[in-house]
């Protein structure tokens, strides 16, 4: 499964997530390797960023799930990431983030 380490995947990743404005191919996929990193605030920056983009509705879904899944750490390093990931799943009706 992973052919490049963490820190290459989620600093391309990220990279990616942004300059797509979010709408990526696979956004359920990206959203679940991304949720595999739980104490890294890319990954939770990657999550927001395809919950802000143009997602496919069949995508929606596990994409916010995967949201849900990064909120439950408790880093203080990662704070403002998870508050903006939780802001973000509010506004796509994930009620579950508050």
């Amino acid at each position: 499964m992973d052919r490049i380490d963490r820190d290459t995947w989620l600093d391309l990743t990220l990279t990616a997530t942004r300059n797509a404005r979010g709408t990526l191919e696979q956004a359920n996929r990206v959203a679940e390797r991304a949720a595999t990193y739980p104490d890294d605030e890319r990954a939770m920056n990657i999550v927001t960023g395809l919950l802000d983009g143009d997602l496919k509705l069949w995508h929606l879904e596990d994409v916010g799930r995967a949201g849900l899944q990064l909120l439950r750490g408790n880093d203080a390093a990662t704070q403002a990431a998870r508050a903006n990931l939780r802001e973000q799943l509010l506004k796509r009706e994930f009620f579950d983030a508050r």
